[in-house]
């Protein structure tokens, strides 16, 4: 058997007598128990790769899947998808603490992507976070459900993170009349005025704008969002709050009728003249009552607060 490019390609012939060569039914035996002994290394080696889910085939991860009680689709859910699903649950030990908890969700969604409240009080756990897909959704429900105590009720507020990047350039300009008195001309040929940029004084990486200005951008962005607007049938007016805390332009409002709507698939902010201002594809699954939580970031170019 040769081992050449990961592969064993068997050569029965070479253990026959020479004078086995040449003759059809001999090399039609060896071609067939070639074919044998190769098909046999490669459902050996798929029952090795099998025992890691790391790098099990498909039929390897169902057999996992039956393992965890994972009822899959495979229209919907890519290979790796599964895979990382299986990696996750395997690896979800209950330690009941907070640092593994956030360990979990930085790998669910990424870091400074949630925020986690816990009401020590009435035992409540609260996670606001952005589920891009159904997958990640329905994955971070079962993780921490999996991880909190069975005496913590977890509570899942959605929210929206939003990072509006502002800069300042300054340039010198020159201004020159293109008509003038006693000359030739076509009116309208050219403007009046016209305005020639001589040079770049400043560049928008170089940061120039003061906390206030940028509080100033957060506030004049609260007041310009007059309505929400829910998968583009169900309007809400009457916000929670909007507030800047933290860096962050903060702007909350519930979910009542959530009987008409179950699943929310895309957020609009409107102004008064309900003219859009921003449209997020979003997966939040509603089941009750819920509050939902816009974070808008407006920073200056080049900076990460």
């Amino acid at each position: 058997m040769n081992n050449r490019y990961g592969l064993y390609r068997t050569r029965i012939g070479r253990y026959f007598p020479r004078y086995y060569e040449g003759i059809l039914e001999t090399d039609e035996l060896i071609k067939v128990e070639n074919d044998i002994w190769n098909n046999l290394y490669l459902l050996l080696n798929k029952a090795k790769n099998n025992q890691f889910i790391a790098y099990a085939d498909e039929d390897g991860i169902y057999a996992y899947e039956q393992l965890f009680q994972i009822v899959a689709d495979p229209e919907t859910e890519t290979l790796e998808e599964r895979r990382f699903r299986l990696l996750n649950r395997i690896q979800t030990l209950s330690y009941y603490t907070m640092i593994y908890l956030r360990q979990k969700l930085d790998s669910l969604f990424g870091k400074n992507n949630y925020e986690i409240e816990m009401d020590y009080l009435n035992y409540t756990l609260y996670i606001k976070s952005n589920a891009s897909n159904s997958f990640i959704y329905k994955e971070s429900i079962a993780t921490i459900n999996k991880i909190k105590p069975a005496n913590i009720v977890f509570i899942n507020v959605p929210f929206i993170p939003t990072t509006i990047e502002v800069g300042e350039e300054i340039y010198q300009q020159k201004w020159w009349w293109n008509y003038i008195l006693g000359g030739k001309w076509k009116v309208g040929q050219k403007p009046i005025i016209s305005v020639q940029e001589l040079a770049k004084l400043k560049s928008e990486e170089v940061q120039s704008l003061t906390p206030l200005m940028l509080n100033k951008l957060k506030t004049f962005t609260g007041e310009e969002i007059q309505a929400v607007l829910i998968n583009d049938t169900y309007k809400i007016t009457n916000f929670v709050q909007k507030i800047i805390t933290g860096g962050y332009l903060r702007i909350q409002y519930n979910i009542e009728n959530w009987e008409e709507i179950k699943l929310i698939t895309n957020i609009k902010f409107l102004d008064g003249e309900d003219l859009i201002l921003s449209n997020d594809p979003v997966y939040i699954p509603i089941a009750s009552d819920t509050m939902i939580e816009h974070r808008i970031n407006i920073r200056e170019v080049g900076t990460n607060g």
